[in-house]
């Protein structure tokens, strides 16, 4: 057994570096501001709080880091670049995945195999699984709060799961519903299941909230986030956040929901209301609900679909081929979206050097886009932005402030509220609008094309210097200084 759960990690750990082999960055920036952190907080001797870099948001001077225990696990990768610690960091984190799936499998009496599939049944979960986010980390400690639920493992796994997910990520209190919907399938197959465990997972939460040393502002902070924010659709929110309902789910999930279909035709006329078959079906219907409401939950939707077909499925051959052929046909498209948005590391190289030949270190930057923002974390450390990760960081710290920056940059008008009186675009208006920031100095990333901030600032000599051009597959980046005394 043991071979087999090495064997998992391994080729989880092997699948996600094949995803990221086919970019000259990383699939995802997130990679980039995780590991630039990690650094940050190696450097402070752990003393670093809050988010200072980021001094208009949320977390500017909150004292709060949203992800503490992922950053503290990856300080150990930060001996490598930040572009080769986050693969290194993603390969592990995939390995984490697909080990404790298998395991959760072998509860289920599933064959391990299986803990293969969501990389072939799911695009966006392969996409994302592929990156140091801490996301696919916490797939293993809902899994362990199911199967701790249900009483098919130790009701302590439920407390360390809990723990560990209360310092990882805001998707914490998931651990005690799924610990809930366990201990429901259990009984409903007559079966008393571990009330313990769901005892165990809110002392667990409770207590990480505790040794957290942000635990004075962080419930409130992640609840405002992960409530307020995510509702808010904002311009700017990663594509998983927008998109939702019924059809994007099934667009993502079929695969996986035609795979359980055909496990339940096999076991027609045996037994389901058994503990393992009842509780992984009912985290599979959770795990669906909560991906229809929003895609970013396909992270832990596929791998309890993917359980549910373990716990029903006949010790017979696996469809691998289907799935790996899947898996391949995936491969292409994650290597097109992680090269058709975000610029390879030689173009931020090289406006880096540009804008460390003129900006003072500690000078704060103007981006317009708060996905690059997070690889400027990496490449130009010694200074602040706007916003990054999340445009609700920056929406939730102030609403005017946001849509000044939303429309400056997208469309080089100054106004602070979501609708605006129709007006030209103008230099002036960019000019009044970095002026509101505080800062000369501005990094923007749009289509050509676009009547941007960007263009505007580029027909504009009066106002704006361009200082450099960095070219690059998805747009390039383009440096510009306003005008003035310095």
């Amino acid at each position: 057994m043991r071979r087999q759960i090495w064997l998992a990690a391994a080729c989880g750990a092997a699948l996600a570096l094949v995803c990221e082999s086919g970019v000259p960055g990383l699939v995802d920036p997130d990679g980039f501001s995780h590991l630039a952190y990690a650094r940050r907080l190696w450097q402070s001797g752990f003393s670093l709080r809050g988010h200072p870099f980021l001094p208009y948001t949320i977390l500017g001077q909150s004292n709060v880091d949203l992800w503490l225990g992922f950053h503290w696990l990856l300080v150990p990768f930060t001996a490598l670049s930040d572009l080769w610690g986050a693969r290194l960091a993603g390969a592990c984190i995939a390995a984490c995945a697909t080990a404790g799936l298998a395991l959760a499998l072998r509860r289920v009496g599933g064959p391990w195999l299986l803990s293969l599939a969501p990389w072939g049944v799911s695009l966006l979960f392969a996409e994302r699984g592929c990156n140091a986010r801490p996301a696919h980390l916490t797939i293993p400690l809902v899994l362990a709060e199911l199967l701790a639920g249900a009483g098919l493992v130790h009701p302590g796994w439920a407390l360390g799961a809990a723990f560990a997910h209360g310092l990882l990520h805001l998707s914490a209190p998931l651990s005690p519903l799924f610990a809930l919907l366990g201990l429901a399938g259990a009984r409903l197959a007559r079966d008393k299941g571990s009330p313990r465990a769901l005892l165990w997972s809110i002392a667990g939460l409770a207590l990480a909230l505790l040794v957290r040393p942000d635990r004075a502002l962080y419930p409130a902070l992640a609840a405002l986030i992960s409530t307020t924010a995510l509702s808010a659709r904002l311009p700017h929110t990663g594509a998983e956040l927008l998109f939702g309902g019924p059809l994007f789910f099934l667009g993502q999930t079929w695969p996986a929901l035609a795979l359980l279909a055909f496990a339940l035709w096999r076991m027609r006329g045996e037994p389901w209301r058994i503990p393992a078959r009842s509780a992984a079906l009912i985290g599979a219907a959770a795990g669906a609900l909560l991906c229809i409401g929003n895609l970013r939950f396909v992270d832990y939707c596929v791998p309890l679909m993917v359980l549910a077909v373990g716990a029903f499925w006949r010790r017979t051959l696996l469809p691998a081929a289907p799935l790996a052929l899947l898996f391949a046909l995936h491969l292409p498209q994650i290597w097109r979206d992680g090269s058709a948005y975000i610029d390879p590391p030689e173009t931020y190289a090289r406006i880096a050097r540009a804008v460390r030949a003129r900006v003072p270190p500690g000078e704060l930057i103007f981006t317009d886009d708060p996905f690059v923002t997070e690889v400027f974390l990496s490449v130009l450390p010694e200074y602040r932005y706007i916003v990054a990760y999340d445009p609700g960081l920056l929406w939730l710290a102030s609403p005017p402030l946001f849509w000044l920056w939303h429309h400056g940059a997208t469309e080089a008008i100054e106004c602070a509220s979501r609708d605006c009186p129709p007006q030209p675009a103008s230099g002036a208006a960019a000019a009044r609008v970095l002026g509101e920031f505080r800062t000369r100095w501005a990094i923007t990333s749009m289509p050509r094309g676009r009547r941007s901030m960007q263009e505007v600032m580029a027909g504009d000599g009066e106002r704006f210097t361009f200082v450099a051009l960095a070219p690059g597959s998805a747009y390039g980046l383009y440096f510009f200084e306003l005008r003035g005394k310095r």
